[in-house]
């Protein structure tokens, strides 16, 4: 009598399947934090240009200075503004996935579950027979004695 786990090709799918997500949640995890470290990045640069452009005002510049820097800083801000929506988007995306995953884990423990318990079931019945054989055994020999027949 050997153990068979009818559900163990759903099983094998759901934890593929958690796998699968698993690897994808991964791959968007480092991506956000590339992503994380452009728009770091990106409003240090910020930082640096504002404090350069308030040096030069305390020295003293050209309106064309003046122009140049406040244009950088402009398209500098243009760029922040879409790294934060390229990030706010990818971290939602991030975020749908980890729902995703958690509800396949718990799919997968819930099999996983289900087939510890048939497993145990499935001991549990195969003692009783052991039992069962061994009393038979038992209650074939006491015949035997008490019949005084000897088979071995």
């Amino acid at each position: 009598m050997a153990f068979d786990f009818r559900l163990a090709r759903v099983l094998e799918l759901a934890d593929n399947k958690k796998k699968n997500l698993e690897a994808e949640y991964q791959t968007l995890f480092r991506r956000l934090e590339d992503m994380a470290k452009k728009l770091i990045d990106l409003l240090n640069q910020r930082e640096k240009k504002q404090h350069v452009f308030q040096n030069q005002m305390q020295k003293g510049t050209t309106i064309d200075s003046i122009k140049g820097r406040l244009s950088d800083t402009a398209i500098l801000d243009q760029l922040i503004a879409e790294e934060t929506r390229q990030y706010d988007r990818l971290k939602q995306q991030m975020e749908a996935y980890q729902a995703d995953l958690l509800e396949k884990s718990i799919e997968v423990k819930k099999y996983e579950k289900l087939r510890d318990k048939k497993w145990q079931h499935y001991l549990e019945k195969k003692k009783k027979i052991q039992l069962k054989s061994m009393d038979e055994i038992a209650a074939s020999r006491a015949s035997d004695r008490i019949n005084g027949v000897k088979r071995w």
